[in-house]
């Protein structure tokens, strides 16, 4: 897997990446707000920061892109049914003086993407705190967005604004691209006052980002393990609890948790490793199966198993790689990038790309038995990639990787930050025409989509691919 040479400068910290239809081969939208820099903070920092990719010419466009005029950093993304990208929430403030590890002040405001106009047009705020005067609190940062087959988005959890009465918001919010407008679903977990989620607690979590399919049958799979038993845990005591955490399916229609709760995969309880839903398959009833990744042990699981759980598949590396990006391939193999092995001190680590085969056979159009086997690429990086960054999969077959903070830290991103966009070309196989994708056709990624097919690419700072590989034969 060969690392493109020339290296672009991205000008801003790109901590979200999406691709989106527009230019001869399709550009990227690149956003980072303040850019982990509380000096650029809301109201009076440098917060909009907008820049655009060219895919054709591997070069950002030379025109001003304006910005949103809230600091969308730590916000969440996906598209709606419209096919422009919806921003969700974002930061209000760094937080002060809050109990909270880690957990800033979230905000109600969202956007949406025009692409063919390269411009930013504010969307209806997220709801206000329920248990308020219907008009504060609310919003989110470090939010889960779920594309949903309806074309509908669904946010999830996030920390939310300083006058809320709750410490995270538990309550799920669809967004209706047609009207313009949330509503509300029945809650995800307590949201009490007296519940004070801390990093790393194993009783009361954050939540955030978490790792979110929707499934062909319509319900989704929580692979971030969630308190579902959350209701008969709650008490007012000074201690409260979650109860026991479970990755779990979810029914959107009537919000509530479904099926028996599956054991957590050891390991993967944050949001520093990414996950992706592995290619469904015709032949299978599109059967899903889950793949979690990023230590030295990744976990798989087959949701269409008599009795799912996850179980472990050791790596071509074998270590943790915390912060790296998963890159679902049109092959159906995964392309996992970046990451290091310690996130707060990581000396400039550079590791491979590793390759997970999840063992398809293409001639029947099924699962081999197995666990599917991971491969490491001898080419390495120019830069590394941590915390607060990128990748995801271009019409041409590379990966494009940008973003990162040195270190995790936060500052000047032109001390601690990577502002270079740098591509790794996947050695795609050449089984099937469809997977030909050295040229694309101009203005058409009809190439890449043509026989399987692949959501739009986003990638938020939690690092997953949130896209569905749906195989069809024509």
């Amino acid at each position: 897997m060969p690392w493109n040479p020339t290296i672009i400068d991205s000008q801003i910290l790109a901590i979200h990446a999406a691709l989106v239809p527009n230019g001869d081969d399709g550009e990227v939208l690149l956003f980072g707000g303040d850019e982990h820099w509380s000096a650029q903070q809301e109201p009076g920092g440098d917060f909009r920061k907008t820049r655009v990719y060219d895919v054709r010419t591997h070069s950002l466009v030379n025109v001003p892109i304006p910005s949103p005029d809230s600091d969308v950093f730590c916000s969440g993304h996906a598209f709606s049914g419209d096919g422009r990208l919806l921003i969700v929430g974002g930061t209000k403030a760094w937080s002060t003086g809050h109990g909270h590890d880690l957990a800033f002040w979230g905000h109600r405001r969202c956007w949406r993407y025009n692409a063919r106009e390269r411009r930013w047009v504010e969307a209806a705020q997220l709801l206000a705190d329920p248990y308020g005067d219907g008009s504060t609190g609310g919003g989110r940062w470090y939010p889960g967005a779920v594309a949903m087959g309806n074309g509908q988005v669904l946010a999830l959890f996030g920390h939310v604004a300083q006058d809320d009465s709750r410490h995270r918001n538990a309550s799920p919010e669809y967004y209706n691209p047609s009207a313009n407008a949330w509503s509300l679903l029945p809650k995800l977990a307590n949201d009490a006052v007296n519940y004070a989620p801390h990093f790393g607690d194993l009783d009361v979590r954050f939540l955030f980002f978490t790792r979110t399919f929707q499934l062909p049958d319509g319900r989704l799979f929580f692979a971030t393990p969630m308190p579902v038993q959350w209701a008969a845990n709650t008490s007012n005591a000074a201690d409260p609890t979650d109860g026991p955490h479970f990755s779990s399916l979810y029914d959107p229609a009537s919000g509530n948790y479904v099926g028996t709760p599956i054991p957590e995969p050891a390991g993967y309880d944050s949001w520093s490793f990414p996950c992706v839903l592995l290619p469904l398959l015709p032949n299978e009833d599109y059967r899903p199966r889950v793949l979690h990744c990023g230590r030295a042990q990744a976990m798989r699981i087959d949701l269409g198993a008599a009795a799912p759980a996850w179980q472990g598949v050791t790596t071509a590396q074998n270590v943790n790689r915390a912060n790296s990006c998963a890159v679902l391939l049109p092959t159906g193999q995964v392309c996992l990038v970046g990451g290091v092995e310690n996130a707060t001190s990581d000396g400039g680590q550079r590791l491979p790309a590793e390759i997970y085969d999840p063992g398809i056979n293409w001639a029947t159009g099924q699962y081999n038995a197995g666990l599917g086997s991971w491969t490491a690429d001898p080419d390495l990086p120019t830069h590394s990639r941590n915390y607060h960054s990128a990748a995801l999969l271009l019409p041409n077959g590379s990966v494009l990787t940008c973003g990162g903070n040195t270190n995790s830290d936060s500052g000047d991103p032109n001390v601690v930050g990577v502002k270079r966009i740098e591509l790794v070309y996947a050695r795609l196989s050449r089984r099937r025409a469809s997977h030909n994708l050295e040229r694309p056709r101009k203005c058409d990624l009809r190439p890449y989509l043509r026989c399987d097919g692949l959501r739009p690419r986003q990638h938020p700072a939690g690092r997953s691919d949130p896209r569905r590989f749906v195989h069809a034969c024509l």
